[in-house]
């Protein structure tokens, strides 16, 4: 549609300048646009680039239109594995296409290749990365990516990091140390809504454990205090909470922001 529509105002903008050669004659119009040429430069010479680069990038811009995430998967992996164009935008475009196709063993393989080849991708896609590790099953993998992010402390997002770092320690049954990585977060955390996350699964953690220290439930209920004083009502959390799960590391947590939400606003 983008490439269409910019074809068309190029097809109407010449359109326009046929119709004054036509209807005022070759001088007026060479006159007219001595004097308007600065504006109209400055509308074409932009329009010319974006439509440069909308031609270039036609195939890809296409397949995402159309939300063909097979066949986008092969044209990324094409431009990423054979040509080896790792640029940012095709790395997260194909981390994204495997998790939609459930590809999540090509995902695992793109993050190989670029800890070979680009390892600073890893970390600028370390959350997408590390949910497609959840997202096929492979907890204990899990544990040891997002372990290995905390340990470098060269990704973005940190906490979001810490926090699935803890939930995966959960899948793999280690209570224990999940109740520690949370109960650490639980204090620090910036994100109201990772606030409540934690504070949520701390209170699971409390009653998986038999040996659950006091200290997570007081730490549970500071931070669903916290969450209710920041945000006041449980409208602003479902308004947070639905910008949360348009992100991959949000949809694959859903059920979990759904539980928080009720938990902390269940009493209203």
């Amino acid at each position: 549609m983008r490439i269409i529509f910019f074809n068309i105002f190029i097809i109407f903008f010449l359109f326009i300048a046929v119709f004054f050669v036509i209807f005022w004659g070759k001088v007026q119009t060479v006159e007219f646009a001595q004097r308007i040429w600065p504006m109209g430069l400055a509308v074409i010479v932009p329009l010319g680039i974006v439509s440069a680069v909308l031609m270039l990038n036609r195939k890809l811009l296409t397949l995402l239109e159309e939300e063909n995430w097979p066949a986008l998967t092969v044209y990324l992996e094409k431009k990423v594995y054979e040509e080896g164009m790792y640029k940012p935008r095709y790395v997260k475009l194909l981390v994204q296409s495997c998790l939609a196709t459930g590809n999540f063993d090509g995902a695992v393989t793109l993050k190989n290749r670029l800890a070979a080849a680009k390892p600073a991708l890893v970390e600028d896609n370390a959350l997408i990365l590390g949910t497609a590790y959840l997202l096929g099953g492979n907890t204990a993998a899990a544990v040891e990516f997002f372990r290995e992010r905390l340990e470098k402390g060269e990704a973005e997002e940190m906490d979001w990091l810490r926090w699935f770092y803890g939930f995966s320690l959960l899948l793999t049954g280690a209570y224990e140390q999940a109740g520690t990585v949370m109960e650490e977060l639980a204090a620090g955390a910036r994100d109201v809504l990772i606030t409540g996350l934690t504070a949520f699964v701390l209170t699971e953690l409390a009653g998986k454990s038999p040996v659950a220290p006091a200290e997570w439930r007081i730490r549970a209920e500071e931070g669903k205090s916290r969450v209710r004083r920041t945000l006041r009502t449980a409208r602003k959390w479902t308004k947070k909470a639905k910008q949360l799960k348009t992100k991959m590391h949000g949809a694959v947590i859903r059920s979990y922001v759904d539980r928080t939400g009720a938990w902390i606003w269940g009493s209203n």
